[in-house]
Formats: structure tokens, C-alpha cells, sequence
């Protein structure tokens, strides 16, 4: 019954839903094979220039970390040496001051030797 009301109450009996349906369609395809493509390509470049510009801060990143590790390496390398060089500066001196007491108890010795104590 109401699709008899809404004929008699379309005075073009029926072709302007006909028309509106035409255009939503239009409009759907052209959404669809025009609007979401582009769309889609504008997206895939952007992404393309943000991962390109993420990967070369990557590179530099890695760059600068590969220097940090050559720094360090140096740093380690003469820390190295210093600690070396400052054991045997007091093995040395550790040699020196025991040569100095083997040296003293042999001259109490002889001393001893030479003086009779009461």
C-alpha cells in the first residue's frame, strides 16, 4: 500500500529515485576509482619519505655509535697503558725498598759481627 501512496504522491513517477540512485552510484564509483587511489598513493609517499628520512637518522645514528666505540677503544687502550706504567713504577719502587732492607739487615749483621754487645 505505501508503494501506491508514494507513486501517487510522485509527481515523476518514480524516475526521480531512479535519478538519485544514478548519482549516489556515480558518486560511489568515482569515490572508489578516483578519490581512494589517490588517497592511497599520497599515503604510500609519505610513508616512503618518512622511512627514507628514518633510515638515513638510523645510518647517522650508527655512524656516531661507531665512533663512540672507536673512542673507546682508545680511551681503553691508554687507561691500559697508564695503569701499566704505574704498576711497574711501583714494582719498582717496591724493589728499591726491598733491596734497601736486605741491604740494612746485612750491614746490623755485619755490625753485629764486628761489635760484642755485653
Amino acid at each position: 500500500m505505501t508503494h501506491l501512496n508514494r507513486r501517487s504522491s510522485d509527481d515523476d513517477d518514480g524516475k526521480r529515485h531512479r535519478v538519485l540512485e544514478a548519482v549516489e552510484s556515480t558518486q560511489a564509483k568515482l569515490i572508489s576509482r578516483v578519490l581512494v587511489p589517490v588517497l592511497l598513493a599520497g599515503l604510500l609517499t609519505v610513508s616512503g619519505f618518512v622511512g627514507a628520512r628514518l633510515l638515513r637518522q638510523l645510518d647517522s645514528q650508527g655512524a656516531d655509535i661507531a665512533q663512540v666505540k672507536s673512542e673507546v677503544r682508545v680511551l681503553s687502550t691508554r687507561f691500559d697503558e697508564v695503569a701499566l706504567r704505574a704498576v711497574e713504577s711501583n714494582t719498582a719502587r717496591i724493589g728499591i725498598v726491598e733491596k734497601k732492607d736486605v741491604e740494612q739487615d746485612r750491614r746490623i749483621d755485619a755490625l753485629e759481627r764486628t761489635v760484642k754487645t755485653p
